[in-house]
């Protein structure tokens, strides 16, 4: 399923990304960039991404960027749900080792870039987060799951 964010949401997106990236500095946060993209380029897809997953889940996004949740959303039914992005059309579902204490309920997986994306599922994290899954040979050690491993219709 492809969502494209409308004009209000891209604007949304853009305002939202560029606070999250100005109050990080400010902070002396670090992001982790895997690709050749600017700061600001990077957090408006990862953020685009997020409104998309709202969008299509008829949620409402979180705007807020100076005190972030370990998750990106809550589902309707309570789940915590973090939602990754990737330009890549076969990428997979990517959780750094590091972040495993901070457990949202479900990971989904969104692909694209900022406007147009493409949902390719969700996984539970109880079934993400084991030693199998940790792919080591990444620059920054990862949980992953192929595209293949997630469901579309819920958990």
């Amino acid at each position: 399923m492809e969502i494209i964010l409308n004009d209000p949401e891209q604007k949304l997106v853009k305002y939202i990304a560029s606070l999250r990236i100005k109050y990080d500095r400010e902070s002396g946060a670090i992001a982790t960039i895997y690709d050749e993209k600017d700061a600001l380029e990077a957090e408006t897809d990862y953020y685009g991404a997020e409104v998309a997953y709202c969008k299509m889940m008829n949620i409402f996004p979180d705007t807020g960027y100076k005190t972030r949740q370990p998750f990106d959303c809550i589902s309707r039914d309570g789940n915590k749900v973090d939602v990754k992005q990737t330009y890549r059309q076969n990428g997979r579902l990517l959780v750094k080792s590091k972040l495993r204490d901070y457990l949202p309920d479900i990971y989904a997986l969104m692909i694209g870039k900022f406007p147009a994306y493409r949902y390719a599922g969700m996984i539970k994290a109880s079934e993400l987060l084991v030693d199998e899954r940790l792919d080591t040979t990444l620059p920054h050690p990862a949980y992953a799951a192929g595209q293949n491993e997630l469901s579309i219709n819920g958990i």
